[in-house]
């Protein structure tokens, strides 16, 4: 699951800032290669400091060989890794670790998403961000219509795995009806 609409189809192109902040795109065909990446973020770190490359949505881990081969770019050029996921993917999580430092996982949950929660998921992911010394922090996604229940069970997720993990409760923003309250 992710929020951003254009994640679930394949583009032919992609857009790269020119100069940090410039809201000034370029276009780079898709796939856009590692060093291609590499190269970007230097100029744009080098026109305005950074402190980490954001990597989300979709999911990125279906991309762990990629996030691991931009590993020594980030390094090199002094950026933090900060991955933004859904926290399902433990296997990719330990291929792509090298290239991390920072995570953000989301526990999404079925009223927010109309998908089953994958709690058990979230634990082994979870448990592996400690294990792998990674700062990590859960964020939860509610909406409307999400029942204390189902918050609680997110929250077992944490208190039960690493209970001194930082907790976001994220609103969904309501757009074209989607998030509202029932009438």
């Amino acid at each position: 699951y992710c929020d951003t609409p254009l994640c679930h189809v394949e583009l032919p192109e992609c857009r790269i800032e020119r100069r940090a902040g410039g809201r000034d795109f370029a276009r780079r065909v898709n796939p856009v290669t590692v060093d291609d990446i590499a190269a970007d973020l230097e100029r744009l770190a080098t026109d305005c400091p950074h402190h980490s490359v954001s990597l989300t949505g979709g999911e990125p881990l279906l991309h762990a060989e990629t996030i691991r081969a931009l590993g020594p770019h980030l390094k090199r050029i002094g950026l933090l890794g900060y991955l933004e996921t859904n926290g399902h993917l433990v296997d990719e999580l330990e291929r792509a670790r090298p290239a991390l430092d920072l995570v953000g996982m989301d526990i999404k949950l079925e009223s927010a998403t109309g998908v089953p929660a994958r709690f058990d998921d979230n634990r082994a992911f979870l448990a592996t961000c400690v294990r792998e010394d990674l700062d990590v922090f859960a964020k939860i996604v509610v909406d409307a219509t999400t029942r204390d229940e189902e918050i609680d069970g997110a929250l077992a997720v944490v208190l039960d795995t690493a209970p001194k993990t930082p907790v976001v409760l994220q609103p969904v923003t309501p757009f074209r009806g989607v998030g509202e309250p029932p009438s």
